[in-house]
């Protein structure tokens, strides 16, 4: 088992020995509109959860899991290998299955459902995302590097057209 594995489940560890909040995290999928096209789209979720490492690993698990069959632009058997989280700084780092895609379509498709939900958590506040047994590049070059909440804030409005 690797050094993360096991902090992560060291953190899982220490985190289910404190008593859970109940919470509402926004998951977010893609839904056709009425004229055909594909729109991102949030679905509230209830988590229970003991901090804000927690409530993300959780959220981000129901997110991949995609029990619902949701339009997804995620591949599947995706896993969060690791979490960090100082000071609304947010490190995630996914298993190598994120890598099982093509085209920069689906790569901005799926960055938007992990950077949507991810800072719909409050106190996120910038991100970086690493995948496991790689560099942080996604297939078509993509780069999730201190990622800020303005940023994600201007990348939201050519998604949404606000």
């Amino acid at each position: 088992m690797g050094l993360k594995m096991i902090s992560l489940f060291f953190m899982i560890s220490i985190v289910a020995a404190q008593p859970l909040e109940t919470t509402v995290s926004s998951l977010y999928y893609y839904e056709l509109d009425n004229s055909g096209f594909e729109e991102l789209k949030d679905e509230k979720i209830i988590i229970r959860s003991s901090s804000t490492e927690d409530r993300i690993y959780r959220t981000m698990t129901h997110l991949l899991e995609n029990d619902n069959n949701k339009i997804t632009c995620i591949p599947k058997n995706v896993k969060v290998s690791f979490i960090l989280m100082m000071h609304g700084y947010l490190e995630l780092e996914f298993s190598e299955e994120i890598l099982n895609y093509g085209g920069t379509m689906c790569e901005a498709g799926m960055l938007n459902q992990i950077l949507a939900t991810l800072f719909s958590i409050e106190e996120v506040e910038k991100i970086t995302l690493y995948i496991q047994g790689h560099d942080n590049i996604f297939v078509e070059g993509a780069v999730v590097n201190e990622y800020t909440r303005d940023e994600w804030q201007e990348r939201k409005c050519t998604i949404w057209q606000e």
